[in-house]
């Protein structure tokens, strides 16, 4: 996924009473918490191609594929549900610099 810095840091980091500083870490916060919801975007596209297997899988009574593309999509499914719990926790963390 590449850099994904630290919201935290970035709010510990910023100087709240200079208005340059504040719009900066916001700026860089936005564009961490889209590099998030993009990578939990293409998780869901590989969930849905998979589901799209397990139901060719169904269709050809290949319940051993079926049964692996299961397994592959909760551990899938497992990882959206951090990544979204992450995002969802940056953007608590960024009520701390104010309105937005």
């Amino acid at each position: 996924m590449g850099e994904m810095e630290d919201i935290g840091e970035i709010i510990k980091a910023t100087n709240m009473r200079d208005i340059n500083e504040v719009a900066e870490a916001k700026r860089r916060i936005r564009e961490i918490l889209t590099k998030k919801a993009e990578y939990i975007r293409d998780i869901v596209r590989m969930c849905e191609a998979d589901a799209k297997v397990i139901i060719s899988a169904l269709l050809q009574n290949d319940m051993e594929t079926a049964r692996r593309m299961c397994d592959i999509t909760v551990r899938e499914a497992h990882n959206l549900i951090r990544k979204c719990a992450d995002l969802r926790n940056g953007m608590e963390e960024i009520k701390k610099l104010g309105e937005w």
